[in-house]
């Protein structure tokens, strides 16, 4: 009945002209007025309906068709928080996971800054399933929302397609041809592992060579790298290695990826030019260079060897210290005329260039010696040698000593002969302070004709080699010294020349009997004495003005005092070193209320026997304590800042485990081989005494030699 009546009322109306009820009719029955239709109510239900899907369908088209805005990450504002964006750039630093919270993380750079991408799980998930992850030097393309806080910004990717990856391939590059340009772009180099470094632990430092440079190859343990592959390289492997390039204080480096694959190549890359020595001049200090020539004369020294090759064009110094020599077959026994193969840094070291090979392999031998010097007696020399290159194997007799060199007279048991020596050679000769009449000598040299005589100028300091010490080195504590000949006569001289100052046929003066001191038993009371002590250097200190030595036979420590003149070609004597006995005589004198020996001539002093090359162990930074003041150390760290003062340089070293000061004075500086080496960014190893100055400790080396820059 309800339903009824609800629909009666729905469908019952008025007559609008007799107001009287009618049915759902177009004329009203009474009084035949028309009413017209009224509008369905269904018919506005559908339409409802009909409309709201059309809109819901548009809305969904133009969703679909709008594009996420792209921007720039130097345009994000505070009030940009949650909004959905695109950013383009590139992949600047390895990816990060954390396994536990599932976090995917990496930082990209679009070239006005830096934004943090990052992917939570489920989405973090899908990424690492996918066949390619972002990696350093990938451009992207990602979409997600900015969450921003006050001091750090990142962009959250919600769906596993909003993530774009294009891989640049690799391009085959020189090391010289690297330049700001390429930052953050992938390259490959070919060239020669020279050093494998780990600073600590989780980082591998790779020094890279080609023939136009050097470069640093880093890689870091962590996700999505190649840090076992970076330990498994060997050095001297000749390899293809790619990356991104970066940057590290200033220096451009090359950053291992994971798609990184670093093969032997089949063929070696050639790391330097071939050079004549001749074109070889103090503009090229630093530079790598590769030579070939013969050996025409061999130095064992304390430290390794020194060679000098001869290319036809000129001659040049080759060092070869003992790391690389004793680890390279054969080359302890190489011998004169034997031609070599020769790649290494040029280096000046007082004034002359040299070239040091840095790794085994850096010297080949290419065959067995060839007799390139005739080797003569002295009777054998005649006028038909002049202005040839001639060796002969004598003793000397005495020395003509003058402002502008020494002559040396020479006899080999069948004649007598001479041997100049410049004061420019003598400088730089390794052997000047072992030339002392009883001295068996090797000389090679030019004959030269003066003033009616023939004589001997060597062109090189490994021209003369003492085979054996003189009469002063062999004699025992307390045994008079007599000369081992008659002096010959010398022939005259220009003021080019040595002047002569004995008479022309000299008589031979037989030296007073010398009693050995102990060095612990020189007092203060001897002061003004002249006495001779034998022991061991413990201790090189250079000054501007000369050089202290402490020497000690077990009894104490003595001082001794050599002034830079004539001394200074002594300092630079691989052999006059830490741990060498010598033989000096000299003046009892008090400096400071201390007991020093002075010295005053190139004969007062004479090295015994020769150290071993040290290879003290290096000592930890971290490990250092106040207990260590006084002690002689070795440290070994990268420089990390520099520090000039009024007399010389403090530099900061970090070797990964702390931080130390090395001190150089500026006598040490001057001193110093390769100085130019010492800047941000080098590895030194420098052995020393270590100091305390206002609570810090520091490190200061005695000789430059103390000192070994790596670039």
């Amino acid at each position: 009945m309800t339903q009824r009546r609800i629909a009666d009322s729905e469908n019952s109306a008025s007559c609008p002209s007799c107001g009287q009820p009618m049915a759902p009719q177009q004329r009203c029955p009474r009084c035949g007025a028309e009413t017209g239709r009224r509008f369905s109510l269904k018919v506005v239900r559908y339409v409802s309906l009909l409309t709201a899907l059309v809109g819901t369908v548009l809305v969904w088209m133009v969703a679909r068709s709008a594009k996420v805005p792209t921007i720039r990450v130097a345009d994000i504002r505070s009030d940009m928080d949650w909004a959905y964006v695109r950013v383009l750039g590139v992949v600047t630093r390895h990816p990060s996971h954390e396994p536990s919270s599932g976090q995917l993380a990496f930082w990209l750079d679009d070239g006005t800054g830096e934004i943090r991408v990052t992917a939570y799980r489920p989405v973090s998930d899908r990424l690492l399933e996918a066949p390619q992850l972002p990696a350093m030097g990938d451009l992207v393309r990602v979409e997600g929302t900015l969450r921003l806080r006050e001091d750090f910004r990142q962009l959250v990717v919600s769906l596993p397609s909003a993530l774009d990856i294009e891989r640049p391939t690799p391009v085959v590059s020189s090391i010289a041809d690297l330049t700001e340009e390429h930052l953050f772009r992938r390259v490959c180099l070919r060239g020669q592992v020279r050093d494998v470094r780990i600073p600590y632990e989780g980082l591998v430092l790779i020094a890279l060579r080609d023939a136009t440079g050097a470069v640093d190859v880093v890689s870091e343990e962590g996700f999505g790298t190649t840090y076992g592959t970076a330990l498994s390289l060997v050095v001297g492997e000749h390899v293809e290695l790619c990356g991104a390039v970066t940057t590290y204080a200033g220096r451009l480096q090359l950053a291992l990826d994971s798609a990184t694959v670093a093969p032997q190549l089949p063929a070696p890359v050639e790391i330097a030019s071939p050079r004549q020595i001749a074109q070889i001049g103090h503009k090229d200090v630093g530079q790598f260079v590769r030579l070939r020539g013969t050996v025409s004369a061999v130095a064992h020294i304390g430290s390794g060897l020194r060679l000098l090759v001869d290319d036809g064009s000129g001659t040049l110094v080759v060092v070869v210290w003992q790391d690389v020599a004793a680890q390279q077959e054969g080359l302890q026994d190489i011998a004169q005329g034997t031609p070599v193969d020769v790649q290494g840094r040029i280096a000046e070291y007082r004034g002359q260039l040299e070239v040091v090979p840095e790794i085994v392999g850096d010297i080949r031998c290419l065959g067995p010696p060839t007799e390139v010097t005739a080797q003569l007696r002295l009777d054998q020399l005649g006028m038909e040698q002049l202005g040839d290159m001639v060796m002969v194997e004598a003793q000397i007799a005495y020395s003509i000593p003058s402002p502008s060199g020494v002559r040396f007279g020479l006899r080999d048991g069948n004649a007598e002969g001479y041997l100049l020596a410049w004061a420019n050679w003598l400088a730089s000769c390794p052997a000047a302070a072992q030339l002392v009449p009883g001295a068996q000598v090797r000389v090679r040299g030019l004959v030269n004709f003066y003033e009616g005589r023939l004589e001997i100028v060597p062109q090189h300091p490994d021209d003369v080699i003492v085979t054996t010490m003189g009469a002063l080195a062999e004699a025992a504590p307390g045994v008079p010294v007599e000369p081992t000949a008659e002096p010959l006569s010398p022939a005259g001289s220009s003021e080019a020349r040595p002047t002569q100052t004995p008479p022309a046929t000299p008589s031979p003066v037989p030296s007073p009997t010398q009693a050995v001191w102990e060095t612990g038993a020189v007092r203060p009371e001897t002061a003004g004495e002249q006495l001779t002590v034998q022991g061991m250097i413990v201790d090189l200190v250079l000054f501007a003005s000369g050089q202290r030595c402490q020497v000690d036979d077990g009894s104490g420590p003595l001082a001794m005092w050599l002034p830079k003149e004539p001394f200074a070609v002594l300092y630079g004597d691989a052999s006059w070193q830490f741990g060498s006995v010598v033989r000096a005589q000299g003046i009892v004198q008090l400096y400071k209320g201390e007991v020093e020996l002075v010295l005053a001539a190139l004969g007062d002093v004479r090295i015994v026997q020769a150290a071993a090359p040290l290879t003290a162990p290096v000592t930890r930074m971290a490990d250092l304590r106040e207990g260590h003041v006084g002690q002689r150390i070795t440290v070994e760290g990268r420089v990390v800042e520099v520090r000039p003062f009024s007399q010389g340089i403090k530099y900061l070293l970090d070797d990964g485990s702390g931080r130390l000061t090395l001190l150089l004075w500026q006598s040490v500086l001057d001193d110093l081989p390769g100085r130019e080496c010492m800047a941000l960014g080098s590895l030194v190893r420098a052995t020393g005494r270590v100091s305390a100055y206002q609570g810090a400790l520091e490190l200061a080396p005695g000789i430059g030699r103390d000192v070994i820059c790596t670039p």
